[in-house]
């Protein structure tokens, strides 16, 4: 790679960072970020797809965004198997690098003749990792067979970070709605201070008023909404059984 090379790619990735450093700053919807964040993947690494799967509260992963539909398939037909790079990697917590699935492919077979036939040859796996916890695995295709260099499994890493605090981070968003909103919590001091000198809230006993649900919470209206939604609120859907552990 020649400087021009060096210099342009480096601007991309700072482009990148800066992109998704927003996202994350200004509130964002995590399924969309990792569809971008993969995206970026494709166009900063020496690799041609990726996808990225993330466990639910007992462990078993699943799909939550792919850059091609074969890249998609190729995820899904590891999860069915219960066997390929992605599954040891979640595993083990550990980089997984498969150079040549030809070589290599009596590990894996199905998938290596899957991944031949669609025209990929190497995969690479990623953790996503949480200090002793591993989320999920990032999964990173190319036609041809070699290793990723230093600088891409560098940049591999940091993505998947980005990723892993996306995913916190949505977590605890929601487990703090969830708190807030169960009935008959206990006020707590902050609550009462920021109550006096005020008119009394709406809803307190005795003051004849009611307290009126809103519209969205209404479960009914919940399960209609996501029946008439898309694959990737499905993807939502997933992401919230993940965040009940």
């Amino acid at each position: 790679m020649d400087i021009e090379d060096a210099e342009d790619r480096a601007a991309k990735l700072a482009q990148a960072f800066v992109e998704l450093a927003g996202a994350l700053a200004s509130g964002y919807d995590v399924v969309e970020l990792l569809d971008r964040l993969i995206q970026h993947c494709v166009h900063l690494l020496a690799v041609d797809a990726a996808g990225l799967v993330l466990a639910d509260a007992s462990g078993a992963l699943k799909v939550m965004a792919a850059t091609s539909e074969q890249a998609r398939f190729l995820e899904v037909l590891q999860l069915h198997a219960h066997s390929g790079p992605c599954l040891d990697c979640y595993r083990t917590g550990q980089l997984v690098n498969v150079d040549d699935l030809t070589a290599d492919g009596g590990r894996w077979p199905a998938l290596a003749n899957t991944a031949q036939h669609g025209g990929y040859r190497a995969v690479h796996a990623v953790p996503l990792k949480f200090q002793d916890q591993t989320l999920g695995a990032m999964n990173l295709f190319s036609i041809k067979p070699g290793g990723l260099g230093a600088t891409d499994h560098t940049i591999a890493q940091a993505l998947a970070e980005v990723a892993t605090v996306a995913i916190l981070g949505q977590r605890t968003i929601r487990h703090s709605g969830e708190v807030a909103e169960q009935p008959g919590r206990p006020q707590q001091p902050s609550d009462h201070r920021a109550g006096q000198g005020h008119a009394r809230p709406a809803g307190r006993p005795g003051d004849g008023r009611r307290v009126r649900r809103p519209a969205s919470a209404c479960p009914a209206q919940q399960s209609t909404c996501h029946r008439r939604r898309p694959r990737r609120d499905r993807c939502h859907a997933d992401l919230r059984c993940h965040e009940r552990s």
